[in-house]
């Protein structure tokens, strides 16, 4: 709190002790013994009136005081405030849109509402990638959503196998050691699409799922689905798609 703030709390908890003094030095210490009723009553009515005085006088520093109080913490808040939006790099403005993202997702992540793939594309991964996730107001929040996904993607990807990425593999070769099948790599570039098992493992977005299915990277974790005769069909027909295409670029 600053000194000259102090200095005028301080001034005015002593003006009731000065009000108080006052009103003592405006009567007797003593009353005298042989006073008529008349007396009485004068005298009764001077403490009245001083002590309505006071009163009145307390309510409206009491007043001031609660104002004053307000008028501080509002300010120190939104000082601090101002502070941390500096800190992160953003805006009043950037910080209300991530509000709204930030809760939409957290309702999808705790709610497990749709797929972990649609939380990584709505918004979580772009969450992530913000500096605004490390304010207060979204710090423990941002790391429970976290767990929670991350539990969830290990449920969703249980009815599949995963393969760890080492350094040369390519779908291709991916595909013939899992399928014993090379042509089936598109189911595999399929389920790894949006996101890997382990995207938050990577800081980078490019890492964080396969784009391109000429690139991917060791460390990355990738599901390997489950396929039936019609799904095993249709990966085989996109891969000769794939190698006709790839010819006529060559020609």
């Amino acid at each position: 709190m600053p000194k000259a703030l102090k200095i005028f709390f301080l001034f005015i908890i002593l003006i009731p002790c000065a009000i108080i003094s006052q009103v003592r030095n405006n009567l007797p210490d003593k009353l005298p013994d042989d006073l008529n009723q008349e007396q009485w009553e004068a005298i009764r009515d001077i403490y009245v009136i001083e002590a309505i005085k006071m009163l009145a006088r307390i309510d409206t520093l009491s007043l001031q005081i609660d104002s004053i109080r307000a008028l501080n913490e509002s300010l120190e808040a939104e000082n601090c405030t101002d502070e941390l939006h500096a800190i992160v790099g953003a805006s009043k403005e950037e910080v209300e849109n991530f509000r709204i993202k930030f809760t939409e997702t957290e309702k999808r992540i705790i709610g497990r509402i749709g797929t972990p793939a649609e939380s990584h594309k709505y918004y979580y991964d772009e969450i992530a990638d913000s500096k605004i996730k490390c304010l207060p107001e979204f710090y423990e929040r941002f790391a429970k959503m976290k767990n929670i996904l991350t539990d969830f993607q290990v449920v969703e990807t249980r009815g599949s196998d995963m393969y760890s990425v080492v350094k040369g593999d390519c779908l291709w070769r991916i595909s013939k050691t899992s399928y014993n099948n090379p042509y089936l790599w598109p189911a595999i570039w399929d389920a790894n699409r949006v996101t890997i098992v382990n995207p938050d493992n990577f800081e980078d977005f490019i890492y964080r799922k396969v784009s391109d299915p000429n690139l991917i990277y060791p460390g990355q974790v990738l599901k390997v689905p489950a396929l039936n005769d019609e799904s095993r069909k249709e990966a085989e027909e996109r891969s000769r798609n794939f190698r006709k295409l790839r010819s006529r670029k060559e020609d």
